[in-house]
Order: structure tokens, then C-alpha cells, then sequence
């Protein structure tokens, strides 16, 4: 399986391109975070083709709730969740009550002998979870990853151009310099 992901202010698009005859599954591990396992999530199938949710999990400003809301270009064949070892085919929530329970959900979608490309866009809010949902209708309005891909592109260029940065011919300082300049700018404080 093959994923690209593009991405713009609180939002990305992900795709996923599964080879023929394979299950395409989507595993959603909501309690895993970047930082650290959280301390309480949900995770919720809205109908056929969405999921939607929350986190809060520790960082370097104490605990963040993050809503978020993935919606898929089809519908799914099957789905579940999870909590710990135990799976629950069909069962569409999920809830995390202390950081030694581990929650997520699982979609499946048709094989197919020639592959199947699935996308996924996912909005993200410290709001609510209209927020989420906003976010990604708003910023993804389609499922169109060459362009959130180009204009991904566009914006980490003029970013990450907004500083030049001279060096006595060790190329080793650029490459220092701009991996630190797109780490500050991972993480941007929007809401």
C-alpha cells in the first residue's frame, strides 16, 4: 500500500493506493498521538463514509483537545472499533477513559483485482467538532490531491523563503538551518 499526504492550514488529503487483490483496510489508532499516547479520546463511524472524533493527549503546553473529522471519497464495506485487544466488528464509538486503554476504528473497502485508490480528507479544531468539520469542507472542498498537493507546495516555499541565509561554504548549515526553520513551522498556533 502506497499513502501520499498533502496537507493545508487544518487539514490534509490523504490517498491511499492499494495493490490488486489486497483488502484495502484504513486503521485509524486514535489514541496514539505524535507526542505520546493520549489521555482521553473518542472515536465515532458516522454513517458510510466518515469518522469523527477527539484527543487529548500532553504537550508541551499540558493536555490539548483536538477535535477531528475524516471523511472518505466512497463508502465503506465494513467498519469497527477497537478498545485494547478487543475488536468490534460493526460497532461505530469508541471512548478512552484513562491513558492505559487504547481506542480506534477500522474501515474496509471492496477489493479489487486492478487496485483501489481510497482518499481521505481530515480536518482538525482545539474548538469543536463543527470546527472540524468546517475546516476540512472548507480548506478540501473536493477530493483533488493534485492541487491541495500544489498548493501545499506554494505555501512551505513561501514559508520557508522568508529567510536567506548565507554560509561559508558548508552546505551542511543550510541543511541544518531550514530543517530547524520547517520544524518551527510544523506546529503553527491557529485556531
Amino acid at each position: 500500500t502506497n499513502v501520499e499526504v498533502a496537507s493545508a492550514l487544518h487539514s490534509a488529503l490523504a490517498k491511499f493506493t492499494f495493490p490488486g487483490g489486497a483488502t484495502p483496510n484504513v486503521v485509524v489508532p486514535i489514541s496514539q498521538t505524535a507526542t505520546q499516547s493520549s489521555e482521553s479520546a473518542q472515536v465515532q463511524i458516522t454513517g458510510n463514509n466518515e469518522i469523527d472524533g477527539y484527543v487529548i493527549a500532553g504537550n508541551w503546553g499540558g493536555n490539548v483537545k483536538v477535535y477531528f473529522c475524516m471523511q472518505f471519497d466512497q463508502p465503506f464495506l465494513t467498519s469497527g472499533t477497537w478498545t485494547n485487544s478487543t475488536v468490534s466488528p460493526g460497532s461505530t464509538t469508541a471512548t478512552q477513559s484513562d491513558s492505559s486503554t487504547m481506542v480506534g476504528a477500522y474501515v474496509t473497502f471492496p477489493q479489487n483485482a486492478n487496485g483501489l485508490v481510497v482518499q481521505a480528507r481530515i480536518g482538525i479544531s482545539y474548538v469543536d467538532a463543527n470546527g472540524a468539520k468546517n475546516n476540512v469542507t472548507t480548506e478540501i472542498p473536493n477530493f483533488d490531491f493534485t492541487t491541495v498537493l500544489t498548493a501545499t507546495q506554494k505555501t512551505w516555499n513561501q514559508e520557508l523563503a522568508k529567510l536567506q541565509v548565507t554560509s561559508n561554504g558548508n552546505d551542511d548549515d543550510y541543511q541544518i538551518f531550514y530543517t530547524a526553520l520547517y520544524h518551527v513551522l510544523l506546529s503553527p498556533t491557529t485556531w
